[in-house]
Order: C-alpha cells, then sequence, then structure tokens
C-alpha cells in the first residue's frame, strides 16, 4: 500500500481557487526552496556559532596535544638522567 501525503489528497479533492486555508498554507510550504535564507536564518547562524565553536576547542586541543609532547620528551629525558645518577650512586655504594 503506498502513503499519501495529506496535502495530496486535498489537491485532488478541491478544485483550484477553492482551497482552505490549511490547504494553501501545505501548498505554500512545498513550494518554498530549501534553501530559503529567511527561512533557515537562524539555524545557519547555529551552525556557524557550532562550527566556530568546535573549531576553537580543535584548535585548544592541538595546543594540549603539542604541550603534553613537549612533556613527555621532557620526562623522558629526566627519566635517563635519574638512571644516569643512579648509576653513578651505585660506584660510591661498592
Amino acid at each position: 500500500m503506498r502513503y499519501n501525503h495529506p496535502g495530496q489528497e486535498l489537491e485532488k479533492a478541491v478544485p483550484a481557487g477553492k482551497e482552505s486555508k490549511a490547504a494553501k498554507a501545505v501548498t505554500r510550504r512545498r513550494k518554498a526552496p530549501a534553501g530559503a535564507p529567511s527561512t533557515n536564518k537562524g539555524a545557519h547562524d547555529c551552525l556557524k556559532a557550532a562550527l566556530e565553536s568546535l573549531a576553537r576547542r580543535q584548535q585548544e586541543i592541538e595546543r594540549e596535544l603539542d604541550r603534553m609532547e613537549v612533556l613527555l620528551a621532557e620526562k623522558e629525558e629526566i627519566l635517563r638522567e635519574i638512571q644516569a645518577v643512579e648509576t653513578a650512586l651505585k660506584v660510591f655504594q661498592k
């Protein structure tokens, strides 16, 4: 069984020029272009704000990851220095 949208039935049942206000509204909605700026401005602004927020957060994360890489490298260097000092201390314990 095929689904028929209620607006389609109205177009067939009511002669042209005799549509109800609801039927005219359905017809108007169908004819509105998908990318009409006046109807999608709020959604567009919301998406732009979300994109800006996400881009800022991505930059923050990149900076933190760069900082972490520096800290990890420093940690490895310190571990090597600790091992060297521990090795030197063993010489004095003998």
